[in-house]
């Protein structure tokens, strides 16, 4: 049997009473949806037979944002046949384009519709109402005929790109690759029978896909909301009336409506109580998205951040709770799904090495076959990336969001992200436009104010400009109640680029001057790559610089500033106005910059796994067989020497630089390839001298063996014992601190043994 019609028939058994979908006006249990799917099932066959044997079994739906929409959606890939949605509020130019390219041999359309599709179908597709098609088949029998027959390689859903490098091109998956973006959301929620699951943006949206399955295959609920729709009551209330699990939104939807939120204080209380899991998708997440997450959100909510494409699907994924800093300023998308390579690539086509930046490309079966592929079978996505150390992704948004102004480099996304740091500031969106008048590229910053707050442009030019080197400020400002979006929910970009040819130049407000750490950024350039003339725009690599000079750079920043860079930074800021910037940025909020030595989040990150639940305890809480394994002054090593069962090894699994520390996460695996124990140690490099720091960094060696070699004597101070929660038992661990002969904090260790140890 199908997997995705098995799948939801155990949901349909399990609780057929259970609510299905909830557009809060009509509520559709499963075991409605199911008779509404029986009998699509059966119209769709009839109607097949009608058709030439090489005629495709796609449907189009053009149905409003609601029940019926999602009914016949699921009704339709449960039936065998593929789906192509169309969203009813595009032009009618659009629409018959992407009719005519999609290959569709039929159209749903619901009432409000139905007129406007049969025009656009002119006589080459059988309109049919979704209404009609979605009755129940009424039989003597007891017993519903079966779904299908059809092949996981079977059409499931075809696509369309946004067309923002031309017009909207058509993507197909197929019925394995569905269950696999349903698999992998469903997966990392947790998403379980009775959770209630958002779906706000349009069926035309690659994001509704995985919600929309994943929670009907999952007996969840699949709540919709309508961005187009005039209501009573805001977003927010609907979330709370809602009760809602998972959110799935844009980044835009987000901010309007989390900014008005009170701060959660600490408290753990909450208007929310069921939401544990809040996904953002089709724009990218910024450094100010998580600080507001953090800020108005207690635990046990997490950030989900992700990247996928219409071509590729589900790609990488990351989870953010509230204790994660990521002190570059940079948010992760994490890492990529086992069955998908995530390549970064230089503008020569070289794959770049950790640090650096490129153009990301996706590779992997469940790639499609639309364009862009290159002869490697490599999609690329036209964004740019960067891994670090440990495998890990950063994004920095589309390639067209990092450009040079009079030399040097400017992420837009950073800018966007300072100004929305502003209590008054809403959301804010800045564009790079060129400026042939002036012959010279400006920057454009539109803004919206956060309820009935005043923006005052002066003001915030003057604090702008205290953070910003000259080149990076916006030289024309708009102010407007509210920005532009598309019917996904997403800032319409495009609206605002067509508005800033007419707009008129005010200049560059408030030119920053020269400074200290202007002069301190040119003269450490300069004196690291022995380079008298270098300018403020050279960029540090291309000059000269290597890994050793970097490291110097790093450690003079530190000594100079307190602000501890990774090298990979670097990369990011490669020219000296470029790090002059990040020095201001870093001493303006110094405050939230501390890591606190006993914050392991960042260490534990590393795996990308669900974050480490601890819970305290006293050591006389501790069964027999742990105590001698924590009683050892390395537990690693003595469960590895204790371990009775089957022949065990060590695995680095993952090792990066982010900030000040250095990061290793090592794991104890037996023959059966089960975890024993886990062992990750977070060293603080502000501690060593330049040449320990390289050795720790460059290579596996051990850092016990590091230390002996410099002759550094160390102590070993436990901090806590806890207990951690696992599906096949209860683990059990410890957090260690490291120093040396002065109380200097050298290291953290954080040990975990898994349930299997316990009676070793």
């Amino acid at each position: 049997m199908d997997m995705i019609a098995d799948r939801f028939a155990k949901a349909v058994s399990i609780n057929p009473l259970a609510t299905a979908i909830d557009s809060g006006s009509k509520q559709i249990t499963y075991k409605a949806l199911n008779a509404s799917a029986q009998g699509l099932a059966s119209r769709l066959a009839e109607l097949a037979s009608t058709f030439r044997a090489d005629t495709p079994r796609l449907a189009a739906i053009m149905v409003a944002h609601s029940a019926d929409a999602v009914a016949i959606t699921f009704g339709t890939v449960l039936s065998g046949w593929a789906y192509t949605p169309l969203d009813p509020r595009a032009d009618d130019g659009a629409l018959d384009h992407m009719l005519e390219q999609s290959g569709a041999s039929i159209v749903f359309a619901d009432q409000s519709n139905i007129a406007r599709a049969r025009a656009l179908a002119h006589g080459h597709f059988r309109v049919l109402s979704v209404e009609e098609m979605l009755l129940p088949v009424k039989r003597e029998d007891s017993e519903q005929p079966g779904f299908g027959p059809y092949t996981p390689d079977t059409a499931a859903y075809v696509l369309y790109t946004s067309g923002t490098t031309g017009r909207p091109k058509p993507v197909r998956h197929s019925r394995a690759s569905l269950l696999r973006s349903a698999n992998c959301y469903g997966t990392d929620s947790g998403l379980r029978a009775g959770d209630r699951v958002s779906l706000v943006m349009p069926l035309s949206f690659t994001p509704s896909v995985f919600s929309l399955f994943s929670a009907l295959l999952a007996g969840a609920t699949v709540c919709l909301y309508d961005i187009g729709e005039t209501r009573s009551y805001g977003f927010g209330d609907w979330v709370r009336l809602n009760e809602l699990a998972l959110l799935y939104t844009t980044p835009t939807l987000f901010r309007r409506w989390a900014k008005r939120l009170p701060d959660h204080g600490g408290s753990g209380e909450t208007d929310w109580p069921r939401l544990r899991m809040i996904q953002l998708a089709g724009e990218p997440l910024l450094a100010s998205d998580v600080a507001l997450f953090q800020k108005k959100f207690p635990r046990p909510v997490r950030l989900y951040n992700g990247m996928g494409t219409t071509e590729t699907s589900c790609a990488a994924r990351f989870l953010i709770d509230q204790s994660m800093q990521f002190l570059d300023g940079s948010v992760p998308i994490g890492y990529p799904y086992a069955d998908i390579d995530l390549i970064v690539r230089n503008e020569d086509g070289r794959m770049v090495g950790a640090g650096e930046i490129g153009q990301l490309y996706i590779k992997g079966k469940w790639t499609s076959d639309a364009d862009g592929l290159s002869g490697e079978g490599e999609f690329a996505t036209g964004d740019l990336a960067m891994q670090q150390e440990g495998g890990r992704l950063v994004h920095f948004g589309r390639r067209t969001d990092r450009v040079f102004v009079d030399g040097v480099r400017v992420d837009l996304l950073e800018v966007e992200s300072l100004l929305m740091r502003r209590a008054e500031v809403l959301e804010a969106v800045v564009i790079a436009h060129d400026d042939r008048k002036i012959k010279t590229t400006e920057l454009v910053a539109f803004l919206s104010p956060c309820g009935d707050a005043e923006i005052d442009v002066a003001d915030l030019v003057d604090w702008l400009g205290e953070q910003l080197p000259s080149p990076m400020m916006p030289a024309k400002w708009v102010i407007t109640e509210t920005l532009p979006t598309l019917p996904a929910g997403k800032v319409d970009r495009m609206a605002l680029r067509a508005q800033a040819p007419a707009l008129s130049s005010r200049g560059k407000p408030n030119p920053h001057e020269p400074d200290e750490i202007d002069r301190f950024a040119s003269e450490l350039f300069r004196t690291l790559l022995d380079k008298p003339e270098l300018g403020s725009t050279a960029e540090f690599f291309a000059s000269g610089g290597d890994l050793k000079s970097a490291l110097a750079l790093t450690v003079a920043v530190e000594r100079a500033y307190g602000i501890a860079l990774s090298v990979s930074r670097i990369n990011q800021i490669p020219t000296p106005i470029n790090l002059a910037h990040e020095l201001r940025r870093q001493l303006a909020s110094q405050p939230d910059q501390q890591v606190r030595s006993d914050d392991l989040g960042a260490l534990w990150e590393l795996d990308h796994s669900p974050a480490l639940q601890i819970e305290k305890i006293d050591a006389a809480e501790l069964p027999e067989a742990v105590q001698s394994l924590l009683n050892h002054q390395n537990s690693m090593t003595a469960t590895l020497s204790d371990w009775s069962g089957a022949p065990v090894s060590l695995h680095v699994r993952a090792q990066r630089q982010a900030g000040r520390y250095f990061m290793r996460k090592i794991e104890l695996v037996c023959a059966r390839e089960r975890t024993l124990a886990v062992a990750g140690i977070r060293v603080d490099l502000a501690a060593f001298d330049p040449d320990v720091r390289l050795e720790i960094m460059a290579g596996q060696t051990p850092f016990g063996m590091v230390l002996k070699t410099y002759g550094i004597a160390t102590k070993h101070r436990l901090q806590s014992l806890f207990r951690t929660h696992q599906a096949d038992g209860p683990g059990f661990g410890r957090i260690n601190r490291i120093e040396d002969d002065t109380g200097t904090l050298l290291a953290d260790v954080i040990e975990v043994l898994s349930p299997e140890t316990n009676n070793a």
